[in-house]
Parts: C-alpha cells; sequence; structure tokens
C-alpha cells in the first residue's frame, strides 16, 4: 500500500505553478521598460550634474531654461515618452539649482486592473 503513494509535484500543482510563473512573467513584462525609462532619465540628470555639459557659447552658464533645454534633448535621444517638462521642477538656492524630475505612470495590466509606478529624481547643479 505505502509503495503506490505519490512522491513530487502533481499534475494541478503544476499548472498552478506556471499559471503563477506566467503572471509575474506578464508583470515584469510590462514594468521592465518603464524603469528602463526611468533609468535614462536618472542618467540625464547625472550627466547634468557631474559634466556641467549645460553651456552657453563658451562659458558655463545654469539657469532654468538652459536645464529645460538639455533634459529635453536628453529626454528626446533617450525616448523618454512619460517623464516631460511638466513633471521638471527647477529651484535655486544661491548657486545652486535643485532639479526634480517627479511623475507617476500608469500601466493597465487587464481586465481593470491597473498598476500606478510613482518616480521622484532629483539632482543638485552648481552654477559656476
Amino acid at each position: 500500500m505505502l509503495a503506490r503513494t505519490q512522491r513530487g509535484a502533481g499534475t494541478l500543482f503544476f499548472l498552478f505553478f506556471l499559471f503563477l510563473f506566467s503572471i509575474f512573467l506578464y508583470i515584469a513584462w510590462i514594468v521592465f521598460p518603464i524603469y528602463l525609462e526611468n533609468t535614462a532619465v536618472k542618467q540625464a540628470l547625472k550627466a547634468m550634474s557631474s559634466k556641467n555639459v549645460i553651456k552657453q557659447g563658451q562659458t558655463l552658464s545654469v539657469n532654468k531654461q538652459n536645464v529645460l533645454i538639455y533634459l529635453g534633448k536628453m529626454f528626446r535621444i533617450n525616448n523618454v515618452k512619460h517623464a516631460t517638462f511638466d513633471h521638471v521642477t527647477v529651484q535655486r538656492q544661491g548657486r545652486l539649482y535643485t532639479v526634480e524630475v517627479v511623475y507617476q505612470v500608469q500601466q493597465h495590466l487587464f481586465y481593470n486592473a491597473d498598476l500606478l509606478l510613482s518616480f521622484d529624481d532629483i539632482v543638485t547643479v552648481e552654477a559656476q
């Protein structure tokens, strides 16, 4: 009698596991491009702060307009769709400019379930 007992996972358990795995794979398929886009936003902000790439002629000129022009170029190059100029805030505090990009992405998953991802990236640029 004991020799005929089942060992290991049954077919029903395997199908249930396959169903759960496919749901997680689907969510990862939806979320990965959004996080990849946020990585491009972070890289644009990091490049702006570390390389002093905002130039007007030969002298470095940091102001709100130049920051927005630079970010607009970087967003177009990296094909950023969800972060726009409406999400960029530039504040001046003495010689420092604080550039903050705050945005949310709502992605439809299935039927009546949506996924809401919030991003808040900030960098400080020194005017020279």
